[in-house]
């Protein structure tokens, strides 16, 4: 099952099974490719190329049935909605608010919660980045409304991860208390059990990285490594490759502060291939900027 593959992390097997269905559906069904069947394939499988950082390819799918008439009117919301999502990867952040806006004004009127959870809570993410704190909470809430009222179990524990990530990233200056780190850890043991029964590796992966970020500043830095590791290993054997350039910066970092430069140089080397090959501009960044930490102490470029 495609969507089942793709909701479990399984990327490269997901669309291997969405061409599959694409071909059955052109020989069986609906030869045109713009019928409504189709369409809804396309649009899966364009979720399943951003994860695996094929953007350039994502977008134009999206593009094309983002313009297109349908007799299922949220495919062009869902797909605008998406779109601000490869443009956000790409550091376009003035062109994503206005995808996710749109896009969420319409699903919202088409009372469709799923799809309004996921692009509200990728226009938060956005919006955390932007240090807009403030609406990011206010979309996040919108999102987890829709999530727990949709009965999307998946999507709430997502969400109710974006809102740890949240609530750390505003607490990087004046810190957090021990209470409040023991109870978002324990938040994050619930999203791991959920992802470990459902079999679900995105969201285990989104857990190992927010777990090893929480675990930096307290100085465990051999347990985060641990950590990182581990979701780094599932991020690359199911072909998530955004996820896998995040968890490899993040385990750089831990081996820069713990002065292991001869171990961090081959993971950024790696990192920056994949951002640049993903078009993956924050990570980018991240990487370069980790780049010159190492080089400052190296002398080496």
């Amino acid at each position: 099952n495609a969507t089942l593959a793709y909701i479990q992390g399984h990327m490269a097997d997901a669309v291997a099974a969405y061409n599959r269905a694409d071909e059955a559906a052109r020989t069986l069904l609906e030869p045109l490719e713009a019928s409504p069947l189709r369409r809804r394939i396309a649009l899966n499988r364009a979720n399943a190329d951003i994860a695996r950082g094929r953007l350039g390819q994502a977008e134009t799918t999206l593009r094309r049935l983002a313009s297109a008439d349908d007799e299922h009117p949220a495919i062009g919301p869902i797909a605008r909605g998406i779109l601000g999502l490869v443009q956000h990867l790409r550091g376009r952040k003035d062109e994503a608010v206005k995808e996710y806006g749109n896009a969420a004004d319409a699903l919202r009127a088409l009372r469709r919660s799923r799809a309004s959870a996921i692009v509200l809570r990728h226009h938060c993410d956005m919006l955390r980045s932007r240090k807009e704190f403030a609406e990011a909470r206010l979309l996040l809430d919108q999102a987890y409304t829709f999530a727990v009222e949709g009965n999307h179990e998946d999507m709430r524990h997502l969400i109710a991860l974006s809102l740890i990530r949240l609530d750390l990233i505003e607490a990087e200056k004046t810190g957090s208390s021990a209470a409040v780190r023991q109870d978002q850890h324990l938040k994050l043991d619930e999203s791991a059990t959920y992802g470990r029964v459902m079999v679900f590796a995105a969201l285990q992966c989104e857990v190992a990285f927010i777990r090893t970020w929480l675990q930096i500043p307290d100085g465990d830095l051999k347990t985060a490594a641990s950590v990182a590791g581990g979701g780094l290993a599932l991020a690359s054997a199911n072909d998530m490759q955004i996820r896998t350039t995040s968890l490899l910066l993040l385990l750089c970092e831990i081996y820069v502060q713990r002065e292991q430069y001869a171990s961090a140089q081959p993971l950024l080397d790696a990192a920056l291939r994949l951002a640049n090959a993903t078009e993956y501009h924050s990570a980018h960044q991240r990487a370069a900027a980790l780049l010159a930490r190492i080089s400052s102490v190296t002398g080496k470029m």
